[in-house]
């Protein structure tokens, strides 16, 4: 299969096994539960706008790459991650007091962890792009959709309502992460791990490719 076909059938599969994860779980959960997680994906999805700044691009996109500009890109992308997560936690009781939902603080709380695993696996992910190894992407993608599905509908079937979903976001987070650090031979080091020429090149090739699209 060409890499456009492995995309297409990741993206089938992940929707089929959401599908019928939503149709299951609707079942059991209240849908004020999912009301509340609604709520609390409206602040995690701002922060996921905020989350790459252009990075990934960068590494898939450049024509030469060095160890350095990768090594600072997964400092950058592990350091707005944490910041993020940090964000969100601290805002996460004003929040609930503006929504008026309680249980709307713990859910952001346990969502913030999300970013940080997404983030420290994100140069994985994009260096595997580039090398279009799109076949064990898809496969990680769908394993770990399927994983955290049947994570949230063992919690649900316990019990945990909303943070049943909020399981399965943390879970589908974490396996994509181990899998891509597994996948991608690549890792960082600690030594000058944040190279100021390089990361002003990441930020001129971001803004080139933002004006160019």
């Amino acid at each position: 299969l060409k890499n456009a076909q492995w995309n297409m059938l990741s993206q089938f599969f992940k929707m089929l096994v959401q599908l019928i994860n939503v149709i299951y779980l609707a079942k059991i959960i209240p849908p004020a539960e999912y009301g509340i997680m609604a709520m609390a994906l409206v602040i995690i999805n701002l922060g996921i706008l905020l989350r790459d700044l252009g990075t990934s691009a960068a590494i898939i996109q450049k024509k030469s790459l060095s160890q350095d500009l990768v090594n600072t890109v997964f400092w950058l992308n592990s350091f707005m991650g944490l910041a993020l997560a940090i964000i969100v936690a601290v805002s996460a009781p004003f929040v609930s007091s503006f929504y008026g939902q309680v249980k709307l603080f713990p859910v952001l709380i346990l969502l913030s962890i999300t970013f940080p695993l997404s983030s420290c696996a994100a140069t994985h992910l994009a260096l595997l792009e580039r090398e279009s190894r799109f076949k064990t992407i898809s496969f990680i993608e769908v394993s770990s959709s399927i994983i955290a599905v049947i994570v949230a509908i063992t919690m649900a079937n316990m019990g945990f309502g909303v943070f049943s979903l909020v399981g399965q976001a943390i879970i589908l987070n974490l396996m994509s992460a181990i899998q891509f650090w597994r996948a991608s031979k690549w890792r960082p080091y600690f030594k000058r791990f944040i190279n100021l020429d390089e990361l002003r090149s990441i930020f001129g090739f971001s803004a080139n490719l933002s004006l160019f699209n």
